[in-house]
């Protein structure tokens, strides 16, 4: 950042936005207002969650969907059927409604997303209407009061992962997001993104990234499981972004759909 701001050098990129904070908030120190501060740690925390939250979770997203799609073949030649068709029938050309339009690959998507959610578990505070000391529980049939500002995390993972909320949970099931069956399921349980009106601002980008990337891998490739390819993935328990124990090993067939 000093050595942008010392030559005046501009490229309209993440620390071009960090810089305009920084100067934003410098004029309103000269005028008097209070300002919002941004001090360099604060920056670098800022460009730090930028990279892991826009770019980390969509990478192991699209990882462990060529993970299940390696090990469930019939659902991968189901969904580069449909790429295929995406492609030939708008010429060739990626577009926001074309992607919009892949309703197979948005329910693998959604599916990855169940058995692997970027973040294993929410986070939030407790933080009581005026006047009151806590959340009460009782509506719920608990006799418990949740007090102010007590920290309360979320296992979604498990939760996505419960067959009282979702039929046969282990499985690798895109169709049960069907709108015919997903009156089997419990979707108030569905989170990867957390929910309500603190969820993830960036659940769009995250949802568009994911499948550009996937677009265009399968449109040329497909994958296989090999020697060295998990039964079943081990997770990570102290990442914060999901990770597999070891990695995930695939083999890569090149295999132009046209």
């Amino acid at each position: 950042m000093e050595e942008r701001m010392r030559t005046g050098t501009t490229r309209n990129d993440l620390i071009d936005i960090l810089i305009k904070f920084r100067r934003e908030a410098e004029e309103e120190a000269k005028e008097g207002k209070k300002p919002f501060i941004l001090e360099r740690d604060a920056l670098a925390a800022q460009a730090a969650i930028f990279f892991s939250a826009g770019f980390e979770t969509s990478s192991a997203t699209m990882s462990f969907t060529m993970y299940e799609m390696a090990r469930n073949p019939d659902v991968q030649q189901r969904l580069r059927e449909e790429v295929r068709e995406a492609f030939l029938s708008n010429d060739g050309k990626v577009t926001y409604e074309m992607i919009m339009g892949l309703k197979y690959m948005d329910n693998v998507v959604k599916e990855v997303l169940r058995h692997y959610p970027p973040l294993p578990f929410l986070d939030r505070v407790c933080t009581p209407k005026a006047g009151e000391e806590g959340y009460s529980l009782k509506a719920f049939n608990m006799d418990f009061n949740v007090p102010a500002n007590m920290p309360i995390y979320i296992p979604q993972q498990a939760i996505q992962m419960d067959p009282q909320h979702f039929k046969d949970p282990e499985s690798f099931n895109p169709d049960r997001f069907l709108p015919e069956n997903k009156h089997e399921n419990n979707m108030n349980a569905y989170m990867p993104f957390g929910i309500g009106p603190h969820n993830c601002i960036g659940e769009r980008f995250a949802m568009l990234q994911t499948k550009l990337g996937l677009l265009y891998f399968y449109r040329n490739h497909y994958v296989t499981v090999c020697d060295k390819t998990a039964v079943k993935i081990q997770l990570d328990p102290r990442a914060i972004i999901i990770q597999p124990v070891g990695g995930i090993h695939l083999n890569v067939v090149r295999d132009p759909l046209f």
